[in-house]
């Protein structure tokens, strides 16, 4: 295990809870970085601030002098990439923003890493853990069985998409050029805790709680898989224990629906926890569709199998449920934020 771990992005949805499920599996000093995007992600700090051996900064990635102070201060042996700009649509509005975050923050992150543990002689020990996403593969026709695979060539259909792709084409060549350790995760849809609710799904509970329609792209028809955000974390802790270096792994949680089927499963769990009789064609709204929408997203979860990590499906309404718990308990918090 690694004594000093960087976390960036880490107030971020995915991140938060990655630190917190981290620090139930080590003892090892944790340095957050975030640059605070948005003030929702502060509700995130509340629990990490009350963990042991925690440490926060609040700069962006694409600071060289602090990034460069921060690695010598904590002497840092291990580096988790959650920070990302990821919202599809933000993307469209602004792809610079995403490409100076996502490439060129993550190339300045590759670079800090790499010459401070060449320098420091840790090149043997250090890791660059990337985090990435099931969307840098393209979209999959709406009636296929195909599922994507680590393998699959890249076909970004998004600003957003397209960053994230180059940013593991970099972090490819400094493992193939440089000898630095990595290991890339590619995720599929996650919902839970801690998400910005511009998302689908925290959007969906926030109107119904609200009382409002929720919008829906197109005609309903586009399908994701869904995970659980903790069971990606435990994933992308398992994969960091038993991965090999210069790999990357698909991550998913087995759901594969259609925006439809998925909020008709949410007003469901809504409705029978609330004792309410919310209907679906009352609740939601068509609105024009996204700009280069993908049809379908799937991944192939055989390469994480075969490590032993298995996603329990059933569990699927249960965490729509617990999610919905999230969101109403913070309801006060979160309407600050919006």
């Amino acid at each position: 295990m690694h004594k000093n771990i960087l976390i960036t992005g880490g107030l971020g949805f995915i991140g938060s809870n990655f630190i917190n499920y981290l620090s139930t599996k080590t003892k090892a000093n944790i340095i957050n970085i975030d640059k605070i995007t948005h003030n929702f992600f502060i509700i995130n700090s509340y629990n990490l601030n009350k963990l042991k051996n925690y440490f926060f900064y609040n700069f962006d990635i694409s600071n060289k002098k602090k990034l460069k102070d921060l690695f010598r201060y904590h002497n840092i042996d291990l580096v988790f990439n959650f920070a990302a700009e990821s919202h599809v649509d933000n993307s469209i509005l602004n792809p610079e923003k995403f490409c100076n975050t996502n490439i060129l923050g993550t190339l300045n992150l590759l670079q800090t890493s790499y010459l401070f543990w060449k320098k420091n002689k840790m090149l043997d020990n250090g890791l660059f853990f990337q985090i990435s996403t099931d969307e840098v593969f393209g979209s999959i026709p709406h009636n296929s069985k195909k599922k994507f695979l680590e393998t699959d060539k890249f076909f970004p259909n998004s600003p957003y998409s397209a960053s994230k792709a180059s940013a593991e084409l970099l972090i490819r060549s400094f493992n193939k050029t440089f000898g630095l350790k990595t290991i890339i995760t590619n995720s599929s849809n996650n919902f839970g805790p801690g998400q910005l609710p511009e998302k689908l799904i925290p959007k969906a509970i926030y109107n119904l709680i609200s009382g409002k329609k929720i919008p829906i792209y197109g005609k309903g028809l586009n399908m994701r898989d869904w995970i659980y955000v903790k069971d990606n974390a435990m994933s992308i802790f398992e994969i960091y224990k038993k991965g090999s270096h210069g790999n990357s792994y698909n991550i998913g949680g087995n759901n594969c629906i259609s925006n439809n089927s998925l909020i008709k499963r949410l007003i469901l769990a809504f409705n029978k926890k609330f004792k309410t009789n919310i209907n679906f064609n009352d609740a939601t709204e068509y609105v024009e569709d996204r700009l280069g929408h993908d049809i379908k997203y799937d991944v192939n979860l055989k390469k994480i199998n075969k490590l032993g990590i298995k996603i329990n499906t059933r569990n699927f309404d249960r965490n729509l449920l617990s999610t919905i718990d999230w969101y109403l308990e913070n309801i006060n918090e979160i309407k600050k934020f919006m």
